[in-house]
């Protein structure tokens, strides 16, 4: 479940103002957003061939969005720099995703949660 709540706070109280959210949306849609977005980037600017991954390279990248998810919660950006084997050769890919990004490719999902 994805809620928004806006606070109105005054020194150490606080009121809450208003709540929106969507029960149908969670942290692992944003992920899926985020894991296609490094595949894409990983295609694009590292030549990676999806059709070559391992099993491990997709966990590595589910538990990097995942990784990034949080951090970028409490930071403005976070340098990605992860080795995927391939069935063919070794990839390191190294990027910076920033808090900007993350929030353009989940647009969508942002704007779902503060539907009425």
């Amino acid at each position: 479940t994805s809620d928004v709540s806006v606070l109105f706070t005054n020194g150490p109280m606080f009121a809450t103002v208003a709540l929106a959210g969507n029960n149908r949306l969670g942290g692992q849609d944003f992920n899926e957003v985020l894991y296609n977005y490094l595949l894409d980037r990983a295609r694009t600017e590292f030549y990676v061939d999806q059709g070559h991954l391992t099993d491990i390279d997709h966990q590595i990248l589910r538990e990097t969005c995942e990784d990034i998810k949080l951090k970028l919660s409490v930071q403005q950006e976070m340098l990605v720099d992860i080795t995927l084997q391939q069935s063919t050769r070794p990839v390191n890919i190294v990027l910076t995703i920033t808090r900007r990004i993350f929030e353009h490719i989940n647009r969508d999902l942002f704007d779902k949660v503060l539907e009425p």
